[in-house]
């Protein structure tokens, strides 16, 4: 018979708490919650690089953040050992997004709600978005249709915000 976890860090180690992984960019919030940390130690660390990469997907640069972090950082990150090898940014954003395939990504296109789930954002958050310029939208679409926009311009985005 194993011990129980007693740590939030040992509930993520040893798996017993699951996020559909789809989600690639989790809210900063979510890795307080798991480690127990505050939100201004949790944000030093980000600042200091030790949770990399993170992205400040707010829909203006400035001013208040909204502070996701790559799933990745989140799995690797241990309180106690050394911090993990820095990921490249671009593989990392390539792995926020969908897969690009054959295709350039300059004629390639997401759907947003899979930027809503990747991202863990809302559907209007994506709209927001669109509508400060920071992502393009290709097309147009109805009501109840999901906007699509340029993979392009998704990367550039992320590019631009990495802290």
């Amino acid at each position: 018979m194993t011990a129980a976890p007693t740590t939030p860090t040992d509930r993520v180690a040893t798996g017993l708490l699951r996020v559909d992984p789809r989600r690639k960019l989790l809210p900063l919030a979510f890795f307080c919650v798991m480690t127990g940390l505050d939100t201004s130690a949790a944000m030093d660390l980000v600042e200091d690089g030790r949770l990399f990469p993170a992205f400040n997907i707010a829909r203006v640069a400035t001013g208040k953040r909204e502070v996701r972090v790559w799933r990745g950082a989140i799995e690797s990150w241990r309180p106690d050992g050394p911090p993990p090898p820095r990921p490249a940014l671009e593989s990392v954003i390539g792995a926020s997004l969908p897969i690009l395939g054959v295709a350039p990504a300059s004629n390639v296109t997401i759907v947003g709600i899979d930027l809503v789930r990747r991202w863990s954002v809302g559907r209007l958050f994506i709209c927001r978005l669109i509508d400060a310029g920071e992502l393009r939208e290709v097309g147009r679409h109805g009501n109840n249709e999901s906007p699509r926009i340029s993979y392009a311009s998704a990367a550039k985005f992320l590019e631009r915000r990495a802290i």
